[in-house]
């Protein structure tokens, strides 16, 4: 029961900030703030802006994932075991926080990359002839 009431909050969540997806293209563009009028261009399309997310967001994720296990087996936490991971934390912090920092940056910087160039290549296609008159 908490499996599925986790995947339908995450289903709901991913489809109400596709809806607000272009707000900060669109703020950036048109030097204004322009949140809740982007959601009237993103009628009828939240869903297929939820699966473009996904579809450029997990190759990385996987990416990502298979980096950080790969580093964590050279530093002796295990591939895919939190309690190896718990116990390189607690016996070697600074070890821990070599892998941990770097990924964490590497994950941020890779995540929010990708999300504001789809965004923007979004907002670009879906920003209705009658938004730049209006600024």
């Amino acid at each position: 029961p908490l499996l599925s009431l986790a995947i339908i909050y995450a289903a709901i969540w991913m489809f109400l900030t596709s809806r607000l997806y272009l707000a900060a293209p669109a703020t950036v563009a048109e030097e204004r703030i322009r949140t809740f009028e982007t959601w009237r261009w993103t009628k009828g399309e939240g869903w297929r802006i939820s699966f473009a997310r996904l579809i450029l967001l997990f190759p990385a994720w996987l990416a990502l994932t298979v980096l950080q296990a790969g580093l964590s087996s050279l530093l002796g936490a295990g591939a895919f075991n939190p309690t190896g991971m718990q116990a390189l934390m607690l016996s070697e912090p600074l070890k821990y926080l070599a892998l941990l920092a770097p990924m964490q940056i590497l994950s941020l910087l890779v995540y929010s990359g990708l999300e504001a160039a789809l965004s923007a290549y979004l907002y670009k296609g879906l920003k209705p002839a009658s938004a730049a008159q209006t600024t």
